[in-house]
């Protein structure tokens, strides 16, 4: 625009260049960055309590994830679930599953859920994994039995602690957002989310009790090193000057 150009003609210019600026501060405001952090193994020793293990029932007889109930303790029931099932089937399974658990043994009931690496397409919605709807059905479920426990799902090869940490599974991501509405909306009910590396070894999985609420496991990875890692968000910075550059990593 010309210094010499009318006012009339600059006004409009200016109120649509501030316009812009207030969407865009908008915009910014919703955006955030996920961070991951490498954190110390604890030595403290944990109390296991009861331990309800849901599994995928194409993956039952998974040696990899049988070795992750090892250190969960000895009172464990490991039970797979037709994830492919229809909803009516999949919830009545879950209420006679939770029923019986919930009445087997006094103390506290945790629940171990690998049903989200089931990723394959729902019967009815391609674009929803089955495993990410059975999840959905597994919490109204223990809302409808308003179940005093503590619900933690597995992923695996679902996020990206890095630019080099290329997901193996991004569409067992979906559970990761499912999470975070869990976490505000059932906060008494969800314990966390722990994504388990594609070549899980067997001292990964004995130490998935002592996991973080959003926590990675890495054996490999061209930008982690072999550990734990924590996962959590921030709001970054708005972009300064004409750099309107994505931030990487997730958004919520």
């Amino acid at each position: 625009m010309h210094r010499d150009q009318p006012f009339g003609t600059v006004l409009p210019a200016l109120s649509a260049w501030r316009r812009r600026g207030r969407e865009q501060a908008l915009v910014d405001g919703t955006r955030y960055r996920a961070v991951w952090e490498p954190i110390a193994e604890t030595s403290q020793e944990q109390n296991p309590g009861r331990w309800l293990v849901l599994l995928p029932a194409n993956r039952a007889d998974d040696p990899d994830l049988h070795s992750c109930t090892w250190a969960l303790g000895a009172e464990v029931s490991i039970v797979p679930l037709d994830t492919a099932a229809d909803s009516e089937e999949l919830c009545g399974g879950f209420a006679d599953v939770l029923t019986e658990a919930l009445g087997a043994g006094d103390g506290p009931l945790s629940i171990l859920s690998f049903l989200g690496l089931d990723d394959a397409p729902h019967a009815e919605h391609p674009a929803l994994p089955r495993g990410l709807a059975a999840t959905v059905h597994l919490l109204q479920q223990l809302v409808d039995l308003d179940a005093s426990v503590r619900l933690w799902c597995v992923t695996q090869g679902a996020v990206g602690l890095g630019d080099g940490d290329v997901p193996a599974n991004p569409r067992q991501a979906m559970l990761w957002g499912l999470g975070r509405v869990a976490a505000l909306e059932q906060p008494a009910r969800w314990a966390g989310l722990v994504d388990l590396p594609t070549d899980l070894e067997p001292w990964t999985a004995m130490r998935l009790g002592a996991s973080s609420p959003a926590a990675a496991w890495r054996t490999s990875s061209p930008s982690a090193s072999p550990g734990c890692w924590c996962g959590g968000s921030y709001r970054p910075p708005p972009p300064t000057g004409n750099s309107r550059r994505g931030s990487p990593g997730a958004r919520c």
